[in-house]
């Protein structure tokens, strides 16, 4: 990933860090920087929304490292509802559609699943971004819900015997769509339910 960014970027240096689980450190990312010259630096964490990494975990990460360093650290936001992931997050789905066989719409409910998160704010996100990927859609699903895998609810489960509920009408297919950025445990736990 690091290697990417510093194709696109070239003449900037890039250092890839980690706030958790694996290595290298932000603290370390931060140092080989300083080694490397570099008096100012823009943390652009891969996150998507802001929760508790993005408003406490990153920064005060941040802030021990520069402190290390004695360098100065500007924090991006989070990726949000940016426009091009709003758009890869439609193309996934309409791919995803496409291998299926075709269904009225009115069929088909949509559950947008997010990690799940402690902070209302965060949540919030998950919904405003999965109506802002609808928003390109010619036809939209009977009806979009919204799944957490941890800390918040309603819980993936939930959503999907909600889509499941016979009083809530016929459906004949759900559409389970996670939002997730990495591979991994989440993922799995997506794929179980």
């Amino acid at each position: 990933m690091a290697e990417a960014l510093a194709a696109l970027l070239p003449g900037v240096p890039v250092e890839l860090g980690f706030l958790e689980v694996i290595g290298p450190s932000i603290h370390d990312a931060l140092h080989k920087l300083a080694d490397r010259g570099c008096p100012q630096v823009v943390a652009a964490p891969l996150l998507l929304f802001a929760a508790g990494h993005a408003k406490r975990d990153v920064p005060e990460a941040i802030v021990a490292a520069a402190a290390a360093t004695g360098q100065r650290v500007v924090q991006a936001e989070p990726l949000g509802c940016h426009a091009d992931v709003v758009s890869a997050s439609r193309e996934r789905r309409r791919q995803a559609l496409a291998l299926l066989p075709a269904l009225d719409p009115g069929e088909t409910d949509l559950v947008v699943v997010g990690r799940g998160s402690s902070d209302p704010a965060a949540l919030g996100q998950l919904g405003e971004f999965a109506e802002a990927s609808l928003a390109g859609d010619a036809v939209r699903p009977r009806r979009l819900l919204l799944g957490f895998v941890a800390a918040a609810r309603p819980s993936l489960d939930e959503a999907i015997a909600a889509a499941c509920d016979p009083g809530a009408g016929v459906v004949r297919r759900i559409l389970v769509q996670p939002h997730l950025l990495f591979r991994g445990h989440v993922e799995e736990q997506v794929a179980a339910a």
